[in-house]
């Protein structure tokens, strides 16, 4: 008798260190999905930034020259942008590397001295005992960025300079 009483108490301390094993695991996927938002995040408004000072690719980030040497210096004061091509990149990227979470909404503007990124991140919990435990179906995450230009004008008419002897 003395002896079936620790298979007992076995099985029922096994569910809830199997419970909370699960529970660290998941919290890795959502740190993971976390961690990899903000990288996508951070690496849209660095292209973007590029894009506004030198109109480089958003995708390869390759200098378009001529575009660039045609526009004056005066135009990033007044150029501003909703960021409808940075939001649909943002989406293929992140439905690619999320694993428990899905990107609900992301906004972008661009201005000329500041880029901002707002988004939203719906992570589902696995198991209608994990929804009953914490009440939730899923949990929201939103985040908002914000990237100060600080490139110098003059810094520009250096390069077209350089670009302009090479030629």
């Amino acid at each position: 008798m003395n002896e079936g009483s620790y298979t007992v108490e076995a099985s029922l301390i096994m569910c809830f260190i199997i419970c909370i094993m699960l529970g660290i695991v998941y919290m890795g996927f959502y740190v993971y999905d976390y961690y990899m938002a903000e990288l996508i995040m951070t690496e849209t408004m660095k292209r973007e930034n590029r894009w506004v000072i030198e109109c480089s690719d958003r995708v390869d980030g390759e200098i378009h020259w001529e575009e660039w040497s045609n526009k004056s210096i005066l135009w990033r004061l007044f150029y501003s942008n909703e960021g409808d091509e940075s939001i649909e990149q943002i989406r293929e990227q992140l439905e690619e590397t999320l694993l428990i979470s899905n990107l609900d909404q992301v906004q972008v503007n661009v201005k000329r001295e500041k880029i901002e990124v707002e988004y939203q991140l719906k992570t589902h919990f696995p198991g209608k005992w994990i929804q009953i435990i914490l009440g939730a179906k899923s949990l929201n995450t939103s985040n908002k960025m914000s990237f100060e230009d600080k490139e110098s004008e003059e810094l520009i008419r250096i390069c077209r300079g350089v670009k302009n002897d090479e030629s």
